[in-house]
C-alpha cells in the first residue's frame, strides 16, 4: 500500500505556489486542510517571521477574555493550537488523511524556505512518527522577477489595506532600498534552501520546478506521480495573486540586482545547466556569459 504524503511547499514566495496549491486542491485525492500557508514552523522559528504568530495569539485572547472565544474549529482557534502546541499541527494533518480517498495533504508557507536543517528534520520525523511520508516542494523564479513581484504584492496590500496611503518612494526606488534585507535574500537564496533539502531529504522526495514552466499538463502529471496521486484533468487557467506590472523594470536596476544575486545564477547553472537558466531567466544576461 502507498503511504500518504504530506506535502512541504516551502517558496518561493511570488513563484507560483497559490497556483500549485489551487491546481492540487482540485485532486479528489488531496486535502490540504483549511489554508494554503498554515505560518507555524516559521512563526516558531524564525525571528523575522515571528509576526505570523503573535497576533494569532493575542487575538485569541482578547476575544477568551470578552467571553467570545472561538469556536474550536475556526481558524484561529487551530492556528493557535498549533502554535502553542505543535503536536495539534500534525495530528490535524493526520486527521485529513483519515480519510481512505485521500492520500495527500500539505502546507505551503513560502517562508519555510529558510527554516533550519533541524526544523526540516523536526517536521519529516514528527510526520513519520504518524505514519506520513514527508516530501518538499520548491519553485524557482527569475531572481529580479521574483523580488520585483514582492514588492508590487507588497505595495498592492498596502494600498488595500489603506487606499488613502502615499509611498515615499516610487515602486523602483523602494525595490532598489529592499531587494538585499533579509527578508527577501531569505526568500531568493534557492542554492541556500535547496542544500538545505538535501541535508534532510532523499533526492526522490524533492520536487523542484521553475515558475516559468510551470503551466503545464506534463508537470502537473510530473508532480501527481511524485506525491502518488492519480492524474486529473486540472483546470491550468486560473490566476492567483497576480501583481500586474505597469512599466518595465529599468535595466540598470535589473543589472544591479542580477549581480548581487549573481552567485545564485551560478550555482543554479550548475545544477541545472546554463543554457536552461539562460532560457528562462531573461537576466541572467546581466551574470552569465
Amino acid at each position: 500500500m502507498m503511504q500518504k504524503v504530506f506535502l512541504l511547499g516551502v517558496g518561493a514566495q511570488k513563484c507560483g505556489t497559490s497556483w500549485l496549491h489551487d491546481v492540487l486542491c482540485q485532486s479528489e485525492q488531496a486535502d490540504m486542510g483549511f489554508s494554503k500557508e498554515y505560518h507555524i514552523h516559521d512563526a516558531l522559528t524564525l525571528p523575522e517571521c515571528a509576526r505570523f504568530g503573535g497576533p494569532t495569539l493575542k487575538r485569541l485572547q482578547s476575544l477568551t477574555a470578552k467571553g467570545t472565544p472561538p469556536q474550536p474549529d475556526s481558524k484561529l482557534f487551530l492556528r493557535a493550537q498549533f502554535l502553542t502546541n505543535p503536536t495539534a499541527y500534525y495530528e490535524y494533518f493526520q486527521e485529513r488523511l483519515d480519510d481512505p480517498n485521500v492520500m495527500l495533504t500539505g502546507d505551503f508557507t513560502p517562508s519555510y524556505s529558510g527554516l533550519s536543517v533541524q526544523t526540516l528534520n523536526d517536521i519529516k520525523t514528527q510526520m513519520r512518527a504518524h505514519g506520513i511520508r514527508t516530501k518538499v516542494v520548491f519553485l524557482m523564479r527569475d531572481p529580479v522577477e521574483r523580488a520585483w513581484s514582492a514588492l508590487r504584492m507588497s505595495r498592492r496590500q498596502t494600498m488595500k489595506k489603506n487606499p488613502n496611503y502615499t509611498f515615499e518612494q516610487n515602486e523602483f526606488d523602494q525595490l532598489r532600498a529592499n531587494y538585499n534585507k533579509p527578508s527577501f535574500e531569505m526568500r531568493a537564496n534557492y542554492s541556500a534552501t535547496l542544500s538545505l533539502f538535501e541535508q534532510v531529504f532523499e533526492p526522490e522526495d524533492i520536487f523542484v520546478e521553475f515558475y516559468e514552466r510551470l503551466i503545464s499538463e506534463d508537470v502537473i502529471d510530473h508532480l501527481c506521480g511524485f506525491t502518488g496521486i492519480a492524474p486529473f484533468d486540472a483546470d491550468l487557467s486560473t490566476q492567483i495573486n497576480v501583481s500586474p506590472k505597469t512599466s518595465d523594470i529599468p535595466q540598470e536596476l535589473a543589472r544591479e540586482m542580477a549581480r548581487h544575486y549573481g552567485d545564485i545564477y551560478r550555482d543554479l547553472a550548475t545544477r541545472f545547466g546554463a543554457d536552461t537558466i539562460k532560457e528562462l531567466w531573461w537576466s541572467t544576461q546581466f551574470v552569465l556569459s
